[in-house]
């Protein structure tokens, strides 16, 4: 089984504190997971995907600096490029026109198991646990939460991801129908810092519509379901951990895809989450709130919360 954490070289994870003690004799081998080479010699920067997964990916790149949009371009695959299981592409490789310096690497990559071929609709998803539990994290931040440390970890791609505050041992049940396309359970290592990001255990499901769900921080063998299952909406698929980089056990969400824009340029975004509550009205979610609220607490605050 491949995790399949997507690689953002242009985007900073998470804000993180590092860690100054961890214990790296108790972690995992790193796991396989698609990967990006960006190479640099003698006046020639190229970029190589890596796809050693069961599943093809699409990967995208863009080029960024000065030296570059003055170089000579030698194109193998236009972006988006699509990338099968099991196969390396040499996407693109640039040679720096006489006189120009190099300046360092220049380009911006993303990948994703995502194939929409077009803007995906908001819609909104099964709320992936049944238990009462606070949202940590959410893009919504307007909601009365003085009791609650501001977290500011999901910025650029990440933007739209959602937290929730969940014991180990929590079941954890699919958003949206689809496909298993990758798993990664093998970890029981975890630590605050962004180092421990790798070793955070994941599941990814392809949506009908192209989109992935993505769930993270699993605990270790805590995946009930296996790559290439079919999945239906509100199924258990996992139990919550707090492997990877966190600090503390929650549940990670998120909902991403390919965005494209009227210039034509393509690029990895998480959707915005709403969620059907159990009377099947939409809701969208802040932090501050208490999600399946049932205890008297859980229900005041989001009262309180409803009424700024």
């Amino acid at each position: 089984m491949f995790t399949s954490a997507y690689v953002i070289f242009s985007f900073v994870f998470s804000v993180l504190p590092a860690s100054a003690d961890v214990d790296w004799s108790l972690a995992p081998d790193p796991p396989e997971r698609r990967t990006t080479h960006m190479g640099g010699a003698n006046g020639v920067q190229s970029i190589t995907f890596i796809n050693p997964t069961n599943y093809p990916i699409v990967a995208v790149y863009n080029v960024q600096d000065k030296f570059l949009l003055e170089s000579n371009e030698v194109t193998f695959y236009p972006s988006p490029v699509k990338v099968p299981a099991q196969t390396t592409i040499l996407a693109a490789s640039y040679l720096a026109k006489e006189g120009i310096k190099q300046t360092g690497i220049g380009f911006i990559t993303a990948t994703s198991f995502a194939n929409n071929t077009s803007n995906i609709p908001l819609s909104p998803y099964i709320i992936p646990i049944k238990k009462e539990a606070l949202v940590m994290q959410a893009p919504n931040k307007d909601h009365f939460k003085f009791w609650m440390q501001k977290l500011t970890s999901h910025k650029g791609i990440k933007k739209n991801a959602v937290d929730f505050d969940v014991p180990i041992g929590t079941a954890i049940y699919t958003m949206a129908a689809g496909k298993v396309v990758s798993v990664y359970e093998g970890s029981n290592f975890g630590c605050p810092g962004i180092e421990c990001v790798p070793y955070g255990n994941q599941v990814e499901i392809l949506h009908k519509d192209g989109s992935i769900g993505s769930y993270s921080h699993i605990r270790q063998h805590g995946v009930v379901v296996d790559l290439d299952d079919y999945v239906s909406a509100g199924q258990l698929i996992a139990y919550s951990g707090d492997t990877g980089g966190g600090g503390e056990p929650h549940l990670h969400v998120e909902v991403h895809a390919w965005q494209y824009d009227d210039e034509g340029s393509t690029h990895l975004s998480t959707l915005p989450l709403t969620f059907n509550d159990n009377d099947g009205k939409v809701l969208q979610i802040s932090e501050g709130d208490y999600i399946n609220a049932s205890s008297t607490f859980g229900k005041l605050i989001n009262l309180i919360t409803a009424k700024r």
